[in-house]
């Protein structure tokens, strides 16, 4: 009936696509770790054939950062990005701990800093990895 359906046809994507969007982000990292990272990680720290020392260990941290972020936000939080309920639904462990509401909404701003830190947290070794390969491109008597 017309009272129980959302505006935009929303009611589609709460029956459809939030419980996939969960169930893959639950699992995500979980996978990624047992298979992806580890064969990165070994890679950048191990293969000194492929890349100078400075270019290994700007990505290693870059890939840290973004294999952190990938635990924070797709497992410890596990907020769900589409509209209407990017900013009212949050599922993982942290949201579903069973502690009163009100209390942590009273902490959400840390959590919230926590999350903002370890989104641009990734900038920093980027910016690193970046100017390292600009360098192998720039002459060497030049002023670059």
């Amino acid at each position: 009936s017309a009272n129980d359906s959302l505006r935009f046809n929303f009611e589609w994507d709460r029956d459809y696509l939030l419980p996939f969007s969960m169930l893959q982000q639950k699992y995500m990292p979980i996978i990624g770790s047992l298979t992806v990272h580890p064969i990165i990680f070994y890679v950048l720290l191990f293969d000194n054939r492929s890349m100078r020392l400075e270019l290994r260990i700007s990505y290693f941290f870059t890939y840290l950062v973004v294999v952190l972020d990938e635990w924070m936000l797709c497992f410890a939080f596990r907020f769900y990005v589409l509209v209407p309920y990017s900013g009212l639904y949050c599922e993982g462990p942290i949201c579903r701990s069973g502690w009163n509401e009100q209390w942590l909404m009273s902490v959400i701003k840390t959590i919230q800093a926590i999350i903002s830190f370890s989104l641009i947290a990734v900038s920093f070794p980027f910016s690193i990895l970046v100017i390292q390969l600009h360098q192998m491109f720039v002459p060497v008597g030049s002023r670059l």
